[in-house]
């Protein structure tokens, strides 16, 4: 394998440096955007993390309450069977 080298002006050279520098500067500034992202990233799954971790303490009541809707959309929203057991418990007293 030959390698030739070409010679280069004064002029060309500082414009490839020139270049190179450019590169180099926009290397950074692409570097510093891909870490404040990548901490964003890092904040918002914490931030899931955490919400899920409420999610599962009040599923169970978010549960209930879509059973006792369900269960009062069944008796048609009448409360005949809470009347009377506390019309029973009323009596008893």
């Amino acid at each position: 394998m030959f390698l030739f080298v070409l010679p280069i002006s004064q002029e060309n050279s500082l414009t490839l440096s020139c270049c190179a520098r450019r590169r180099s500067t926009s290397i950074g500034r692409l570097e510093e955007a891909l870490e404040d992202e990548h901490e964003q990233y890092i904040s918002l799954r914490k931030n899931t993390s955490n919400l899920d971790k409420q999610l599962d303490v009040h599923k169970p009541l978010v549960n209930l309450l879509d059973n006792l809707v369900t269960m009062g959309s069944l008796y048609g929203g009448d409360n005949l069977m809470l009347t009377s057991q506390y019309k029973q418990v009323t009596n008893i007293m």
